[in-house]
């Protein structure tokens, strides 16, 4: 199935639709599997150094392959990867710690409201314009946000606060690769993404003691560092052969479903009505901007 996806140059809706679906399935099982194994006792830097690794390995080998060992690393923007990379860290900080406090439907409707968050630093950093109906859908999405994390002063879950951070994260990441443009390798983004993340984390991974170690816990590290390359290929190349990026965006809300199913399997998790309303305003509100964003492209390119 991943060989077809790698030979096809186009995907059809229906395809990218599939391979969509199957990329968030394979990221909310890495999710499920770094909870997991956070309850277990294991350090997430310790996680995140083993999944650098072999998903470095396997997309250098496909760079090189491509483009040969002197030229596999080339790129114009250094010190923008330099600054994402950063953005990553981020992201894989907040994020681990928010899974660690957080049911993943909770954390799930929380990193939707990336969408809103990237529109804001548009408007602020590019200077696109933003309508007033936009700025309505973005408070409302806010709502959607208070809604899932119900702020209690007296009995706050601090899970959605690092929520909130990874999607700062994602957001910023987001707009830097907006800055970079579509001139650089989609691999190249994840192996200086990698880079920063094993840099970050090498030293308290080989500083932290480690639980006692069984067959269950190398079985799942196991997975979940093969998860890891697959599923960040498969997004790569469904996003470069999709016939737009608006055929994904809906598809990511899936992970809403993935959590829900996995949470309850694994952990025992029953999603709260609130997160449920919650969650849906806020995927209501990301649609809205994905597919509005849609619509403005089409039209200033018909206005050409």
């Amino acid at each position: 199935m991943l060989r077809h996806l790698l030979l096809t140059r186009h995907l059809t809706h229906f395809q990218t639709a599939c391979y969509s679906l199957l990329a968030y399935l394979l990221y909310s099982l890495t999710d499920v599997s770094v909870k997991w194994l956070m309850s277990e006792g294991y350090d997430k830097s310790i996680m995140l150094v083993a999944s650098c690794i072999p998903a470095t390995i396997v997309l250098m080998y496909f760079l090189i392959k491509r483009h040969g060992i002197k030229k596999c690393l080339y790129t114009p923007y250094k010190k923008l990867q330099f600054t994402r990379g950063l953005s990553l860290i981020a992201i894989t900080y907040f994020g681990l710690e928010a899974l660690q406090h957080l049911p993943l439907t909770d954390f799930y409707g929380v990193i939707f409201s990336t969408p809103l968050i990237v529109t804001i630093g548009a408007f602020f950093i590019f200077k696109e314009r933003v309508s007033f109906v936009e700025w309505a859908v973005i408070a409302v999405g806010f709502c959607g946000i208070l809604i899932i994390a119900q702020p209690d002063y007296a009995n706050f879950n601090i899970g959605f606060i690092y929520a909130f951070g990874a999607v700062l994260g994602v957001a910023s990441a987001g707009l830097i690769v907006r800055k970079i443009g579509s001139d650089e390798s989609p691999f190249l983004y994840i192996i200086f993404g990698n880079i920063a993340i094993f840099v970050a984390n090498i030293a308290p991974a080989l500083s932290t003691p480690l639980p006692a170690i069984t067959f269950v816990h190398l079985l799942i590290l196991s997975i979940y560092c093969i998860l890891i390359p697959i599923a960040v290929i498969t997004m790569s190349a469904v996003y470069s052969r999709a016939p737009s990026v608006a055929a994904i965006a809906p598809f990511h809300y899936s992970q809403i479903i993935w959590g829900a199913i996995l949470g309850y399997l694994i952990f025992g998790d029953i999603p709260q009505l609130n997160t449920l309303i919650g969650s849906a305003i806020v995927i209501g509100c990301g649609l809205y901007i994905v597919l509005h964003h849609k619509r403005k492209r089409v039209a200033v390119k018909l206005s050409e």
